[in-house]
């Protein structure tokens, strides 16, 4: 048998190569496809680092790599675009056009993909994938009779799973437990739900893929002071105004008594524009707070997990408007530290989001309230 996983983010790689490692037979050829996507040289090398947790028989980069300079601020044509797309005239064309090219992205890319896997292709193929990943339809095109599952990488695949119905394949997850819970309630099944994965897995993972940053993050960890972790998520394709940034900050600190006895350690997204984290930064620089800003281009691609792993002793707070790396934490760590989720108030920040990013924020909301619900979780509004 062949297997195929493809995966995008750091995460998505230890987890997939958790998993392979764990479940490989005799006879089987594993093969891990980084997607076809711009992709940091700094977030390749964790991916490289990340993937030897398995022995697999090939890795196959498909990625665009760009500088670690490189801006990730979308240009002006593309907010437009995004914007208007929706529109009903527009949408029309705009469909048909994206369809066709789909199709033809779909048909070079699965030639492509021959050409370079031609030596391990075998009869019996499985196609291991994300809920968003660019090459799903190429793979899927050159094997169509291969059976699909589906990994998480965050939570936004919790509302993709089921918003899209592409349960026809196993998902494999790490909050299955809970996700079955929340379908047998609405009479949805279940069998599809599949765990692979505990704390001490996990863990292990994390910190085997994050290696080479240990002496840094280790380095901060002597600090006399008790540390809180502000994680600056990707919120820029909502479009959030100038004062977004500052006043997310201005809100965590009302949560935190006497916060400048705390080292904060401030933690970018992979995908943070580099205009943001300069913003971040000097709003930091103005506020008299004794901080650590991660801009090293091996930070910004860190996973937050790992930050946390390594710091947790010493963590008081972490702070996040909604990203996934707070629920991995709280759940596998549910009394080590204080985790505030400020969701509901960004909302009011993202009137201009488009309506396809909308969508997705608001559809989050009903994990809150239910499958998540229990989780040591503070949301601030």
């Amino acid at each position: 048998m062949l297997r195929i996983f493809l995966t995008s983010s750091q995460l998505s790689t230890t987890l997939m190569s958790v998993y392979a490692g764990n479940s490989k037979r005799e006879g089987m050829k594993d093969v891990l496809i980084i997607d076809n996507f711009l992709k940091k040289r700094a977030l390749l090398d964790l991916h490289r680092q990340t993937s030897e947790i398995h022995k697999w028989d090939l890795v196959l980069d498909m990625s665009v790599p760009i500088d670690n300079d490189i801006d990730l601020k979308p240009a002006l044509s593309k907010k437009f675009m995004r914007k208007i797309k929706v529109l009903p005239v527009v949408s029309f064309f705009y469909n048909r056009l994206l369809k066709r090219a789909q199709k033809d992205y779909a048909e070079r890319y699965s030639e492509i993909l021959f050409d370079k896997l031609n030596e391990f292709i075998q009869p019996d193929v499985a196609l291991h994938v994300l809920t968003q990943t660019a090459l799903n339809a190429p793979l899927i095109h050159l094997f169509p009779k291969a059976t699909v599952s589906y990994f998480e990488h965050g939570q936004g695949d919790y509302f993709y799973v089921l918003k899209d119905k592409i349960n026809a394949g196993n998902f494999y997850c790490v909050f299955a437990d809970q996700l079955r819970e929340y379908l047998m309630v609405q009479n949805l099944p279940v069998g599809f739900v599949k765990s692979f994965i505990d704390t001490e897995k996990f863990e292990k993972a994390i910190l085997f893929a994050g290696r080479s940053c240990q002496e840094k993050v280790e380095a901060i960890s002597n600090t006399a002071k008790r540390i809180v972790i502000f994680l600056m998520d990707s919120c820029e394709i909502y479009h959030p105004p100038d004062s977004f940034w500052s006043d997310y900050l201005q809100r965590c600190l009302q949560e935190i008594e006497n916060p400048e006895q705390f080292l904060w350690v401030v933690k970018p997204h992979p995908n943070q524009s580099n205009g943001v984290i300069e913003k971040t930064k000097t709003i930091f620089q103005d506020s008299g707070l004794d901080f650590v800003f991660l801009e090293d281009p091996v930070f910004v691609s860190l996973s937050a997990e790992y930050l946390f792993m390594k710091l947790k002793h010493k963590t008081d707070a972490v702070f996040t408007t909604f990203s996934s790396a707070i629920f991995y934490i709280s759940h596998f760590y549910p009394n080590q530290s204080r985790y505030f989720v400020l969701y509901d108030f960004v909302g009011k920040y993202f009137t201009r989001a488009p309506k396809q990013y909308l969508e997705i924020y608001r559809g989050l909301n009903k994990f809150y309230t239910g499958m998540f619900s229990d989780f040591p979780l503070k949301r601030i509004r």
